[in-house]
């Protein structure tokens, strides 16, 4: 029989001895030694302001003046609409002494204090906005966190982020388009989509949708549905991100609310929706109208829509001269017609009428068609005899000759006569609101909104 060997069982507990002691003693000595420079006591704060373990009236004095020193220079403020107001520095009521007897050695406490919810309220109201819209508490207590930090750096409380979660669904707004062509492109699109769900945060493209839905549609077709939405969406923060316009304003439209939407060349109509709720859109074909409405939670403010600036251009006359015209007797080839420019406001009301925002939406051009005639060559000829004077004017063989127009119309028309050119000119400056003329049709509204 073997003898038990104690000199082995002693070497396995002194090693399991240390194992576990190691363990124990290495934390202790990290917490205590390592550590101990941030929970010293000597190492508390109150809104990152460093204090000694002696709460006395130094402290609170030290912490009276921080805080006086923040009121000067506090740049906190409400915003609604883009336009702000700051809140005044009276509005925050701090308890030094609470906030000393609470604080916790070690740590960095925040300011214990209260907004003046008086003062947030008359605050509010001076910025247009229903005081029933606003979740009040949850706007104060963002107040609050910021202020009991005392962090000087500008902060904007934007209102937008605390409107009350959405009601019911209401009709925002309404559009008839009369007189229209029930083809069957625009039965099946209303057959097929009598109610278009916009879902939040979320972008939509007519031609991606009906792409989507496999409807075949004319661009005319599209064209009148785009048309009738793009005036509806106006009435709503939904932002319109392309918009097109054509050369000449069809019958379909009003002046100012025209969208083209052209498949052949990706002329597209988009909008966004860059809220979290929903919104429904809804179709309805009654005998040669169609109804477009909208519907969401209801606005906080309303809605204007405003024609300005309409500025009228009178066509040139453009004069072919033919040998086979009765001297005397000219006749009209094409009737001529103005052209127009056309601003489209945008304002925000509060519930007392008062202009929260008011922004330009678009500015449309469309051309002038330009009057032709023709005349009779014998005019042509008399007339450069009466000048006494010889022309640049030439005369082809086919008997026509270059364009004439009045004079009213000279700062209208190039060296050249070319009608065309002249036109393309005026379409390429159309890259923004601020140049002159509008947008043509080839070119998308850069200032959509």
């Amino acid at each position: 029989m073997k003898k038990p060997s104690y000199s082995t069982t002693v070497f396995l507990v002194l090693c399991t001895v240390y194992l576990f002691g190691s363990a124990h003693l290495g934390a202790y000595l990290y917490d205590h030694v390592f550590q101990s420079g941030s929970v010293s006591a000597n190492e508390t704060k109150i809104a990152g302001l460093k204090l000694s373990n002696d709460r006395n009236n130094e402290t609170t004095n030290k912490l009276l003046e921080e805080i006086n020193l923040w009121k000067e220079t506090q740049n906190l403020s409400i915003t609604y609409m883009e336009v702000g107001e700051r809140i005044p520095s009276e509005a925050f009521q701090f308890d030094v002494d609470a906030t000393v007897d609470m604080a916790v050695d070690g740590e960095d406490s925040p300011l214990l204090l209260q907004v003046d919810e008086g003062l947030l309220r008359e605050l509010l109201i001076s910025l247009g906005m229903d005081i029933e819209s606003i979740q009040i508490d949850k706007l104060k207590d963002a107040i609050t966190e910021r202020a009991s930090t005392l962090d000087a750096e500008e902060r904007e409380f934007a209102l937008e982020d605390f409107l009350n979660s959405p009601g019911e669904m209401k009709v925002l707004a309404e559009k008839k388009i009369g007189n229209v062509e029930s083809t069957p492109g625009l039965q099946e699109f209303l057959a097929e989509s009598p109610e278009i769900l916009i879902e939040p945060v979320s972008t939509f493209s007519l031609l991606k949708f009906v792409e989507d839905m496999h409807i075949s549609m004319t661009n005319k077709e599209l064209s009148v549905i785009s048309t009738g939405l793009y005036e509806i969406l106006l009435h709503s923060d939904l932002e319109v991100i392309q918009r097109h316009h054509s050369r000449s304003l069809p019958d379909y439209a009003e002046l100012g609310m025209e969208a083209r939407v052209d498949k052949d060349i990706q002329q597209d109509f988009v909008f966004v929706n860059p809220n979290n709720q929903v919104y429904k859109i809804h179709f309805q074909l009654a005998g040669d109208t169609i109804l477009f409405s909208l519907e969401g939670a209801e606005l906080p403010y309303e809605v204007e829509i405003s024609l300005q600036n309409k500025q009228t251009v009178e066509p040139r006359v453009i004069k072919q001269y033919s040998p086979y015209v009765d001297q005397g007797q000219p006749k009209v080839k094409a009737e001529g017609k103005d052209g127009v420019q056309i601003e489209v406001w945008r304002r925000m009301l509060d519930s007392k009428g008062s202009v929260l925002k008011e922004e330009l939406i678009s500015r449309d051009y469309y051309p002038p068609v330009h009057r032709e005639e023709l005349v009779s060559l014998k005019d042509y000829v008399s007339s450069k005899d009466n000048s006494g004077s010889e022309s640049g004017d030439t005369v082809s063989s086919t008997g026509t000759s270059d364009v004439e127009a009045p004079e009213s119309n000279q700062q209208e028309k190039d060296d050249s006569g070319n009608e065309k050119e002249s036109d393309e000119r005026r379409e390429s400056q159309q890259k923004s609101p601020e140049a002159q003329p509008s947008p043509s049709e080839d070119s998308p509204n850069p200032n959509m909104k």
